[in-house]
């Protein structure tokens, strides 16, 4: 009967593409924990998340500008160059 062992954790980090060396224990005597690989890995994703986030923000700040630009020309043609309809 075979029985499936779990991988070390050197082994677990290789396969997610971590490197141990960057990794700060959290287990005892500041041991590297498979918890501790799994955060390194999600590291990556997390920063790309953010940086999205950041850009959807610039690009919403950005739009809001361009609109108040817009009202300001709009009223200020109107008080430059009045509509007279009365005729």
């Amino acid at each position: 009967m075979a029985v499936d062992r779990l991988p070390t954790v050197a082994e677990f980090a290789a396969k997610r593409k971590v490197d141990l060396a960057q990794v700060q224990g959290t287990g005892p005597d500041g041991t590297v924990t498979y918890r501790d690989v799994d955060r390194a890995a999600a590291a990556p994703i997390r920063a790309a998340v953010e940086a999205r986030r950041a850009r959807r923000a610039a690009r919403q700040e950005l739009a809001q500008a361009r609109a108040e630009g817009r009202e300001v020309i709009d009223r200020t043609i109107r008080d430059l160059f009045p509509a007279d309809y009365s005729s």
